[in-house]
């Protein structure tokens, strides 16, 4: 479970860290994710859950997802809000994210961004995020090792929604 908060934080860092090059505003974003050879999606389970749930019972799972401040989940997928300021700037995401682990870009283009990540704890990885529709779209692949041998993939999915955020909170 540890690997996957590892991966999963990972890879939003790394999405609103790549995200330079993407229009500001409410992104929908879709992933999955592959350990110990079983490939599952974590929204998809949200709502299956939240399916069995009375009305009172997803409010309050709603209402506790969304504490997160830094997107939304909910059974129709997750949120993530970036804006112009924090687009502008250069691995400022990355470091404050994760001060832990560093990161060396092996490429950088306006489509595409690839980068490998040495972690203090051990863990290590790559990144490739492939930008679409003039900033209005992404796609990424996040490969994880643990320094236990465990590994884990996440694929990520983005298109832009809306220029303006609503409810949703800028990635912190």
């Amino acid at each position: 479970m540890k690997l996957l908060i590892t991966l999963f934080t990972l890879s939003l860092s790394l999405a609103a860290h790549a995200s330079f090059e993407l229009t500001p505003g409410l992104w929908d974003v879709k992933y999955t994710i592959k350990t110990d050879g079983k490939t599952f999606d974590p929204q998809a389970e949200i709502k299956k859950a939240m399916d069995k749930m009375t009305p009172e019972q997803r409010k309050q799972m709603e209402a506790m997802l969304s504490k997160a401040g830094n997107h939304s989940i909910s059974a129709d997928g997750m949120k993530i809000c970036l804006t112009k300021e924090m687009l502008a700037k250069d691995n400022a995401l990355m470091q404050k994210d994760n001060k832990d682990c560093k990161m060396n870009f092996t490429e950088k283009s306006p489509t595409k961004i690839s980068a490998k990540f040495t972690c203090k704890n051990g863990t290590t990885g790559t990144a490739n995020w492939n930008f679409k529709s003039a900033g209005k779209a992404y796609d990424g692949h996040v490969t994880v090792t643990q320094s236990k041998a465990e590994s884990a993939e996440i694929t990520h999915e983005g298109k832009w929604a809306s220029a303006d955020c609503g409810k949703v909170k800028p990635i912190q």
